[in-house]
């Protein structure tokens, strides 16, 4: 059987998944059941609830034998406090799981992964700024959806693959390349553009029709 990976990039509202094989997307998705507010009345549902959507992804997904997820990291000044709880909780169901089912578990920085991905596939560009003191070389700031060729904002509500979607694909690569695969980003690219245009396929589908009649 072909070794699965799950990678997850977490959040208190958006919580976007990824299973890769090898080389290949097998599926993403947002999942619904998040941990948001931990007051005592909400707290212990959410994290069933958590707990069983995240399982039947892995039920569903025969074979996945890692979860790879991004920690939650509080920047000095940026705030966060209550984000960082609402994620750790979550990364402490997943690693639950992971003892559980004898699943691999594998905790990333975002720096990490997205460093990675800037030294691979970012253009750099000259900065000559007078801050910079000197002129000097260094990577374009990209977003990962940006990297696979969209313009997907976290707030952008027509996309129809999301931004943490997106970082939840390069979190797999991440690992994949990390372990010797190729470069996938044109891959990845590929199989992506399949994705988007099935879900906008399905999205017209299942649109209202409008009457013409006043």
């Amino acid at each position: 059987m072909i070794k699965k990976i799950l990678a997850a990039d977490p959040g208190k509202s958006d919580f976007a998944w990824c299973i890769v094989a090898k080389n290949k997307i097998l599926s993403i998705g947002m999942l619904k059941d998040t941990v948001s507010d931990i007051r005592e009345t909400f707290v212990n549902s959410q994290v069933r609830a958590f707990k069983k959507a995240l399982l039947r992804i892995i039920d569903r997904n025969e074979g996945i034998e890692e979860i790879v997820v991004e920690r939650f990291q509080q920047r000095p000044g940026k705030g966060g406090g209550g984000n960082a709880e609402f994620v750790n909780i979550m990364i402490g169901v997943i690693i639950s799981i992971c003892v559980d089912r004898n699943l691999k578990v594998n905790l990333v920085q975002a720096s990490t992964w997205k460093n990675h991905m800037a030294l691979r596939y970012s253009p750099d560009v000259t900065d000559d700024t007078p801050k910079s003191r000197r002129s000097r070389s260094k990577k374009v700031k990209q977003t990962q959806a940006e990297r696979f060729g969209w313009k997907v904002s976290k707030t952008s509500k027509k996309a129809f693959i999301k931004d943490h979607e997106f970082d939840a694909v390069g979190i797999a690569q991440w690992v994949l390349e990390k372990r010797g695969n190729t470069m996938l980003l044109k891959k990845f690219t590929k199989q992506l553009r399949s994705i988007w245009e099935a879900r906008e396929k399905d999205a017209k589908t299942k649109a209202p029709i409008r009457s013409s009649r006043k």
